[in-house]
This record gives structure tokens, sequence and C-alpha cells, in this order.
């Protein structure tokens, strides 16, 4: 029974390094069988936030368009893409590490910030349906600009949609360039979308900003403008093992020869094996003090509180900080001094570092860790993803119910409740929610970290949660109990009555059923509905539930001061449930995996086709009228520019200062109450106003009036600077609220999105009156719904 419907056609293509097929001269059946198809263009060395936004605006639009998206890369650095061609004086590191990278200068090294197999390994990941990897022959390179377009873009791939960065070029000697493919786009049909520069603090992020940023050190600013950490991965290696003898052995790994090398150092770093990512510290140099004779640099790291058989592993090693330049030191005794420093320093960094890290990754199944230590509490995610059907929106919720209800060992509400509060007031709660077609059913979990010796409440509460999880309460044959499934559904029947009872409630109900006419899955409650409640029975809601634990795309997250051995033991129960398979299994085709992928912004959650709809008006026993409209967004939930949403939304209606309250309740006196929000999931702004019976058409023409005010740019410097501030201000402070923290990472996540709340709070600091205008010119009136109070 296939319940977990997550997957979209891409396995069969992905490259792995080794296979590298041309897109000039070969007429790709498969695309000719299935349609037309959508490509973005570039070398994407680093796959950083720039192509990212790239890649996102392709899935996104060939979704739109129902085209086939694809990648289109190429096996080497195009000559107009020039790689670093020197270090700076001021690179950190030791006097031997210059001499070694001249002799690499003089050599011809490469200096690219990713292996080949690792661009195409973040490639392949990134949801197209496939990617094309181009050998840049001399004879590819002499092919002009139109028969660059026309014969391998337009007939073999059979483009109909093209995205590109703003600074892109192609053809014999770069002679093309975006303007000449925008006119040749509009001569033949094709669609030709243009992404703006991406970046971060004013600077314009590319790879070779980023290559100038390693070069000095700059570590955490380059992860910021990767949108990951900067790794090298390698297979592990023999030494002179004499880290074992120090009580500190190491993993040993060369840099791929093409890659450029980070300073001669020690960083913080994260070592993924197998899946699982350990913190550890890593030399990157030649090891001076050791008097090894090669000049070939090693990178060196260093696990804490743990010794693996690594040997002949391939590893990645994750860079996040630096910590100090590579030293020669004068005995041995003074380097491991050195060492438990180093690691101290480490440990320091990892407990108050505010950024999401991994854990542990594996093919459907993420763990994240964000730690907080000046909080003693501790919350634990589990958030599972499916697409939405009729079925599974209704009895998610239940499921959610029934786990937080009772579980084997506590049978009872009244018993499980005793539990918690035995637990210092912990808490294990449930939501069933969605974003556009994406399902979540999230469980969470909170408890205080510490509370004497030797009590760790959070500790106890993980052991419940699991236990919850995997061994609830059922009857003989295996399946929920029935009393228990029965109640749940009655409660839940219960719910959705209490929403139909109340009027403006059941408007805004009503209001997405119309807007979503046609695209069922993106308009489904993620409550459920009567009718099929009242179907579910114990044996369906537990194979749901089988299938959800262990084969539906899932992320956890440990926020707050957390304790390794609770991540130990998560990732241990994790494991159990659904058994690790690397990269090299899936290369190799020799191990099976039934769990789903991690959704994909753009592809899911998918982008829901708009267009203008007929004036809805209803009626019921009401005492006020329900207004709502709905405006296309300009932008789409992955668009670098969705920040200038916010600030626009937050001036136009949302809050006590904003524009709509000021025109419609204060100064009209039409409703009593009015707002705009962002429902990024439907592509939308929706506008909703409780109205006087009878002032319906005056408040929307109002309601239209302010909009074509904000799009004029008719609106106050103090409205749009105190808007800006406040905006600022809450990203800023996020920090301080854990349940802020990980609603920002939720979302993040979704629309693949790796910015700071710092380096957002940046970004909404620099909007200008201007892109609040343009940006209110491009919103699309789609749907006018009332709901009126019946005449009678």
């Amino acid at each position: 029974m296939n319940l977990i419907n997550i997957n979209w056609d891409s396995q069969a293509d992905r490259l792995r390094g080794a296979d590298i097929d041309n897109a000039a001269g070969t007429r790709d059946h498969d695309i000719e069988s299935q349609g037309y198809s959508a490509v973005c263009i570039g070398f994407f060395d680093g796959c950083h936030v720039g192509h990212r936004a790239l890649i996102n605006t392709l899935l996104y639009a060939a979704a739109e368009a129902n085209l086939s998206p694809c990648i289109l890369t190429f096996d080497r650095l195009p000559p107009h893409n020039n790689a670093v061609s020197t270090y700076e004086d001021s690179v950190p590191g030791s006097d031997m590490g210059r001499k070694v990278r001249e002799r690499r200068m003089h050599e011809g090294g490469t200096f690219l910030l990713q292996s080949a197999a690792d661009r195409y390994r973040h490639l392949t990941d990134c949801g197209a349906d496939r990617v094309y990897v181009q050998q840049f022959s001399t004879e590819f390179s002499r092919l002009s600009p139109e028969d660059y377009l026309e014969k391998v873009l337009y007939r073999d791939l059979r483009v109909r949609l093209i995205v590109v960065g703003y600074d892109f070029r192609f053809g014999a000697d770069s002679a093309g360039r975006v303007a000449h493919l925008q006119r040749w786009g509009e001569e033949l049909g094709v669609r030709v979308i243009v992404i703006p520069p991406v970046r971060i603090n004013g600077a314009t992020v590319h790879s070779s900003l980023i290559r100038q940023a390693l070069l000095a050190g700059h570590i955490e600013e380059v992860n910021r403008y990767l949108g990951h950490h900067f790794s090298i991965r390698g297979e592990v290696i023999r030494g002179s093992a004499r880290g074992r003898t120090t009580g500190h052995p190491t993993a040993n790994i060369l840099c791929p020869p093409e890659q450029i090398w980070p300073p001669f150092g020690v960083y913080v770093t994260l070592t993924e094996v197998d899946g699982r990512y350990y913190p550890s510290i890593s030399n990157f140099g030649v090891r001076p003090t050791v008097d090894d004779p090669t000049t070939e640099p090693i990178l060196e790291s260093l696990i804490f509180d743990r010794e693996l058989d690594l040997y002949g592993k391939e590893i990645t090693v994750h860079l996040l900080s630096f910590i100090r330049p590579e030293e020669r030191f004068e005995s041995y005794m003074t380097m491991v001094a050195q060492i438990y420093q180093d690691i101290e320093h480490a440990e320091a960094y990892l407990r108050n570092t505010d950024t999401a890290l991994p854990c542990y990754s594996a093919a459907g199944t993420e763990v994240r860790v964000i730690r907080a230590e000046r909080f003693n509490t501790v919350s634990l995610y589990w958030e599972f993803y499916f697409r939405k059907t009729e079925n599974l929106c209704s009895a998610v919720p239940v499921i959610a119910r029934i786990l937080t209800a009772a579980s084997k060992a506590y049978p009872t509400k009244p018993l499980l409740a005793a539990r918690l509060a035995d637990l210092y007031g912990a808490t294990w709660t449930a939501d069933a929610g969605s974003f556009g077609d994406l399902g979540r059913l999230v469980f969470h979990a909170s408890a205080v970290g510490h509370v004497d010796a030797g009590i760790n409440p959070i500790d106890e509460l993980l052991e419940l949660v699991l236990a919850c999880l995997t061994e609830p309460l059922t009857d003989e044959s295996g399946h929920f109990d029935a009393a228990l499934v029965a109640s749940e559904i009655n409660n839940q029947l219960d719910l959705l009555k209490a929403v139909e009872d109340n009027p403006h409630s059941w408007a805004g109900r009503r209001f997405i059923d119309n807007l979503t006419v046609g695209h069922t899955a993106h308009g489904l409650s993620s409550r459920g509905n009567s009718e099929q409640l009242q179907t579910l029975t114990p044996a369906e809601l537990s194979e749901i539930w089988h299938e959800l634990l262990h084969k539906a795309p899932l992320r956890v997250r440990w926020i707050g001061r957390i304790r390794p051995a609770g991540i130990d033991r998560t990732i241990e129960a994790l494991q159990e449930l659904r058994p690790y398979r690397s990269h090299r299994a899936e290369e190799r085709g020799d191990a099976e995996t039934d769990a789903a992928p991690m959704p994909v912004p753009g592809r899911l959650p998918s982008p829901m086709p708009l267009s203008p709809l007929e004036p809805v008006v209803e009626e019921r026993q009401a005492q006020q009228s329900s207004l709502r409209l709905a405006y296309k967004l300009p932008y789409s939930y992955v668009s670098p520019e969705r920040h200038v949403l916010t600030l626009l939304n937050a001036m136009l209606g949302g809050g006590a200062d904003s524009m709509l309250f000021a025109k419609i309740r204060e100064e009209l006196g039409l409703a009593y109450s009015v707002r705009s929000e962002l429902n990024h999931g439907l592509g939308v702004l929706t506008v909703s106003a409780a109205v006087h019976p009878g002032s319906e058409d005056v408040a929307e023409a109002a309601i239209n009036e302010t909009i074509a005010r904000l799009a004029a740019g008719d609106f106050s410097a103090s409205l749009f600077n105190n808007m800006r501030k406040q905006l600022y201000n809450s990203l800023i402070s996020l920090r301080d609220s854990l349940s802020g923290t990980l609603s920002y990472d939720v979302a993040a996540c979704l629309s693949r999105q790796s910015e700071s709340p710092a380096d957002l709070a940046a970004k909404i600091r620099q909007i200008q009156p201007h892109e609040i205008a343009e940006t209110a010119a491009g919103l699309v009136p789609i749907l006018s719904y009332r709901l009126q109070p019946n005449r009678e």
C-alpha cells in the first residue's frame, strides 16, 4: 500500500561523477516522449546561494508550466570564469604553507570550491529530473551563440523555458549575453527568466568572492555565501599513527586535486561518517611538528570522545570556523597541550552557536540540532512530511491525537499526564498542518534539561516519546485500540463542528475551497473532513502510521541545552526504524530503501496555477459579513525577493499601524477587524475583514484603493521606516525565543533558504520604498469572496 507519495522521476538519471552525458548532438528521447523541458545553465562551482536561487526558480517555474526541469553544467570551468589565480600574502597559515601553495600554482593547479564528484552530488540532489554535464571540448567551445541556442537548447533538449543568472554568457568567445538570449526567446516563444544578483550584507555572491573569502580564512563568511558548509571529502588513509600514541587518533584524507585549499591551520569541524556528523577539530597542512617529509597537505580530523575505525572509509569534513594557523611546536607535549586548548575552543563554539547543525542524514531522514545554552529548556520535534490526499488529511490529525493521548505503558490519558507531570511539567503534543499540497505531522516534546546532579528530565522524556511513537496502545491484532480511536475521531469531529458553527472560521474555509477549486490537494484542510473521518478504522489508521513512521520524510530537531547522549539515542532509534543507506550504495544500486526523499521546494510544495476567478457571494446566519480577497504574489516562496513581500504585508495589513487598519477601520469605520496575510503555500496575499452588513462594496473598493496607493508609492516615510524597523527587531530578537528559532528553521527548510535571521534582518533593512511600490504593482486580484448574513 503506497500511502506516502513524494517521489519524482529523477532517480534513473542521477550522476555520480563518472556518468557524463553531453547535451550537444544527442536528442533526448525521454524528454521527447514526455514533452518539453525547462533548463538552468551554469558551472555551479560551490553550489552557493546564488546557484540555489537559480535552481529553485527553475523547479518552481517548470512545475507551473508543466515542463521537465533539467540542469545543464560543464565538465570543466569555461574560460571566462576565472578561478583564483593568486594567493594573498595576508592568508593565515605557516610559511611552509605558502611555499607549498606556490609550488601548486607553478604546477598549474586549479582552484575550485568543490571536486567534480561533489558538485554533481549537489546538483543531482536539487530535485531536477536530470542533470546534463556537457564536455567543454574545442568543438563545443567554437559553437556560435546562435548555434548553441538553436541546436543544443531548442532542438536537442527541447527547451521552452530557460533560467539564467544576470551575468550569463554563452557561445564562442562568450559572445552571447542575456539580452541576446531574451531576444531569441521572444522570437521562438521560449520564456527566459533572469535571476538578479543575490546579496548578503551588500556583497553580491559569486564563486570568486567565496574563493577569496576562503583564502582569507573567513570560513563562517564562506559558509554564509555557500548556504552550506565548505567541505572536503576523501577516503581515510593511513598516517604515522602518532596520534594514537598521544591519545588523539585522527582520520586523515587528502584534498581532491582540483579543489581549492583552505588556509593551513586548525578548524572547528563536523566529520561526516556514514550519515553521522561528529563534532571534531581538524588540521589542514603539512604537519611541521612531526617532521613529515611530504609536502602534500593532509586534512587530519580528531573526533571528540570517540575512537572509530575509519581506514578505507569515505568521510566528509565540514569546516565551521577557523581557530588558528598551523604551527611548529618545540615538543610533542607542547603540541598536545595546544590540542586540548583547541578542543575547548571548539566545544565552546559549538555550545554557543545559534545555527542549526546537522547530526544525521540518511535517505529521507535528518536530525538537526540548534544549541542554545542560555536556556535550560530543551525541545524535541519530529516532523513528518507527506503529499496531501483526502484520506491522509483526515487520518493524520486523528493519529496525532492517539499517539499523544496514551501508550502501551500508559494506557489512559490521566496516566500519561501524570507521568509528564512527574518529569517536572514536561509536555508532549502533536499537530497536523500543511504548506500548499505538502502535509505535515509534527510532534513536540519539551522539558527542563537539567534539575540537580544526576537528574535530567529530558532524557526520560525522550524514552517516553520513543515509546509513544513505537509502542502505542493497541489491541491483540496490533491495531490501535478501538475505544481510543473512536474517542479521538469524535474529538476531531467536535473541532470541525466548532469551525462550522463560527461564521468567521467557516468563511475562511469556504474562501480556500473556492480559491483552490480544481486543485484539490492544495485546498485540503489539515483538520480533515467529517465524512472521511467517520470512515476511518483502527486497522487503516495503524497502517498509515506504520507507513509514516518508517517511510515518510522525517526531520528531527533538538533545540536548547542539549546533551550528546540524547542525540546519540535519537539516532540509534532512527537507525532501527529506517536503516542507513549511503551515497555509495545508491551509486552501486546494491541497496534498496523504501524511505521517500525529502521534499524539494518547487516540486513539493508545488505551485498552484492561479488565474482570476468569478466573485463568490454566500449567505448564512451571522452578525457580520466576512470579506476575503486573494491576490497572486509576484514572487514565489523560493524567490530571493520574498523578504520584500514580508515588509509589504506588514505595511498593508499586518497590524494596528497598517494602512488597511487606518483606512478601513479607523477612517471609514467599515469593519470590526481587517488584516492581510501571506499564504506562500498557495502563492497569494489575502485580506480578510469582518465588515458591517451593507458595506461590502465600499470596503472592497477601499482595500483595492489602498493596494493601488502602495503600488504608486503613496505611503508615508514614517510608516515605511517604522515597519521596517519592527521587522528588523523581531528577526534580531528571534534568538531569545526557542519557539521563534524553531519556526524560522522550519520555514527555512521548506523554502530551502539558508540565510540566518541576522542576514535576513540585514536584507530587510536594505529594502527601499520603490521596491515596495514595484512589488505591490505586481499583485494580481484573483478572488473576491463574501459570506453575508441571511437576508431573511
